[in-house]
């Protein structure tokens, strides 16, 4: 018979773990010390108000730091897409949706839920996705189509006119507007609000690589990021 791997002790997996755990701390310092750098450079935060209780903006809006958040009146995060990071979940309601910024996403399906839990919600609700350009933007135009009783164009321009990198894609485009005889006049279709996922997602490398980005490019939300990176690798 072949022969058998060698069993490892129990202190070679807990000094194993020691040094994973060293590594992680030594990355959330050095993630630290770059973003007190960068944040000096930078004070600005991706985040555009489009309406009295409605600000749309990029990921690296939604780390932005608390006393940010807080000045703004923000309540509720809704995220739209994959692996975001909720580092402020302590102090803010948060819901987490996974669409794709892709023509053939059944956006609609899930605005009805989506436009009911944000008009339901005490305070200033912040809608991002990556850049805060297509699938927040899509969001973003349905509210203010029901909010003010306007067509889709006019929500369009609006938005444009507060923040010029608004893409929605064309799949996007053309559900709004299939559904703009009702939304332009108040009316939400039925439509059960959409589960929110749990903060205590998987650390993955996309997440991880997601909140560098925010961290260092945008000088960010540090503190409460390590916090939750110390939370999603520690052992269970």
């Amino acid at each position: 018979p072949p022969p058998r791997a060698p069993h490892l002790p129990f202190h070679t997996h807990a000094h194993s773990a020691e040094r994973t755990m060293g590594f992680l701390q030594l990355i959330a310092s050095t993630m630290m010390l770059i973003s007190s750098i960068v944040s000096t450079a930078n004070s600005s935060w991706d985040l555009t108000r489009v309406g009295p209780r409605l600000l749309v903006g990029s990921y690296s809006g939604a780390v932005a730091p608390l006393p940010v958040l807080r000045d703004e009146g923000v309540s509720l995060i809704v995220s739209l897409g994959h692996d975001f990071v909720p580092v402020h979940h302590s102090h803010i309601s948060y819901c987490a949706v996974p669409v794709r910024d892709a023509p053939d996403e059944q956006l609609a399906v899930l605005l009805p839920g989506l436009l009911r839990l944000m008009r339901s919600t005490n305070g200033t609700v912040l809608v991002h996705c990556d850049q805060g350009r297509s699938r927040s933007a899509a969001l973003a135009l349905a509210y203010l189509m029901v909010d003010s009783h306007i067509r889709e164009a006019g929500a369009l321009r609006y938005l444009t006119s507060l923040r010029p990198s608004v893409r929605p894609n064309a799949g996007f485009r053309r559900q709004l507007a299939d559904l703009e005889p009702t939304l332009s006049q108040g009316v939400l279709p039925d439509g059960p609000v959409p589960p929110c996922a749990s903060v205590d997602a998987p650390l993955t490398v996309v997440s991880l690589a997601k909140l560098a980005y925010a961290l260092f490019v945008r000088g960010s939300a540090v503190e409460p990021a390590v916090r939750w990176l110390r939370h999603a690798t520690a052992a269970p």
